[in-house]
């Protein structure tokens, strides 16, 4: 999966989040994280889509995983 890829698949795993598509957006969040196992975005959204899926522990450790790695960033401290 090229760079070029890996944003399509997070713009993607966006555009099913805000459709309330949960599983689509976990589907091409898995497929990001295959290639880029730290990428920040990929663990918020899966975060947000495992929470409106009723998993909260799934949702506990991807926003977990996000905060260790940009613990700067507000996102998943907002959303958590």
């Amino acid at each position: 999966m090229s760079n070029k890829e890996v944003k399509a698949a997070l713009k993607s795993a966006r555009e099913a989040i805000r459709n309330k598509e949960y599983k689509e957006a976990l589907k091409h969040c898995k497929a990001v994280l295959k290639q880029e196992k730290n990428n920040y975005n990929a663990w918020v959204f899966i975060g947000l889509a495992a929470a409106e899926l009723e998993q909260p522990d799934q949702a506990k450790g991807a926003y977990k995983k996000a905060i260790e790695l940009e613990p700067n960033q507000l996102l998943a401290w907002q959303v958590r």
